[in-house]
């Protein structure tokens, strides 16, 4: 009878021994949890962190799991296991909330071989705002705006600076781009030829060869003869291209000396004008000498000239 005590003895106690020392060393147990960040805003993505420990090396298997539609609480990504030391495994389950308010986690299944564990509801709460304050939820005021102290020499010193660049655009082309007025606007009793030479002589005196205008030195040039031929045989010349204003020339009679010099002058001018060439300065200054040649070979003679008169009557 004895014998079958002890035996009896030594069963239970080998069983005691095992829950109590061997069964709790291999049991795959929850040791915490926690939520990261530990304070979670309406909007932001937060994990629920468990940290495991296990007794082999067994996969884990953590079964999926969904969260109500209602709850305001979505799940962001796949549960990530890392491996924390031996033995010892920290799993985060990522989330994103929606709205604010109390909530409770559906509990979460692991399985690693044979063994199991269920978490419990895990509780959280997600606030409005940050809690920076006494009272979490509260939302502070708005700060004012801060007024900056106004520098008045700064807004002056500025505006002179735009006056006085405006002011050197606005001299700069007056200066350098002014067109050249007819003589005839401001003397009503000269001559065609003699208001082509004052013409003539305003853009000599002008510095658009010096700088290098020349294409509004050429246009000058071509014109001023033009106008004058116009005023002198009463042809429309200054609407005409070069080659018909030198047949319109051959037509009334002017000898070839002359309409050779014509043509010759504003095929040169137009090469200018309507081209992107850019002649030397002798070349320009020796245009404007050409012009005067041909005023001075068309221009009526003495005996026949007759002066325009302020009231509209000529003399002879």
């Amino acid at each position: 009878m004895l014998t079958y005590l002890s035996r009896f003895s030594s069963c239970l106690f080998s069983i005691f021994f095992v829950f109590i020392f061997v069964y709790p060393a291999c049991a795959l147990t929850v040791a915490s949890h926690y939520f990261e960040p530990s304070h979670v805003v309406l909007g932001d993505q937060f994990s629920l962190v468990l940290e495991l420990d296990v007794d082999s090396e067994n996969e884990l298997v953590i079964s999926p799991f969904e969260l109500p539609a209602e709850s305001g609480l979505e799940i962001v990504n796949k549960p990530v296991v890392v491996l924390v030391e031996n033995k010892q495994y920290r799993v985060f389950f990522s989330m994103q909330a929606f709205n604010i308010g109390n909530y409770a986690l559906p509990s979460i299944h692991i399985r690693q071989g044979t063994q199991k564990v269920n978490t419990p509801t895990y509780k959280l709460k997600i606030h409005s705002v940050k809690n920076n304050s006494d009272k979490p939820d509260r939302i502070r005021d708005i700060k004012p705006p801060i007024l900056l102290p106004i520098r008045w020499w700064i807004h002056v010193a500025w505006s002179i600076l735009g006056l006085t660049f405006f002011g050197a655009i606005i001299w700069f082309y007056f200066y350098w781009y002014r067109p050249i007025r007819p003589a005839e606007n401001s003397v009503v009793d000269k001559l065609p030829h003699e208001i082509a030479y004052a013409n003539l002589d305003l853009i000599e005196n002008s510095n658009w060869i010096d700088a290098a205008q020349f294409k509004t030195y050429y246009t000058q040039l071509s014109q001023v003869v033009r106008r004058y031929l116009e005023s002198r045989y009463g042809l429309p010349f200054m609407e005409l291209p070069t080659p018909e204003l030198v047949v319109s020339l051959k037509d009334i009679g002017v000898t070839k000396p002359i309409w050779t010099q014509v043509e010759n002058f504003l095929q040169r001018a137009d090469l200018v004008k309507f081209s992107e060439l850019k002649p030397n300065k002798v070349e320009a200054r020796q245009l404007l000498v050409d012009g005067r040649k041909i005023i001075g070979l068309t221009r009526p003679l003495s005996s026949s000239i007759q002066r325009p008169s302020i009231d509209g009557q000529s003399n002879i």
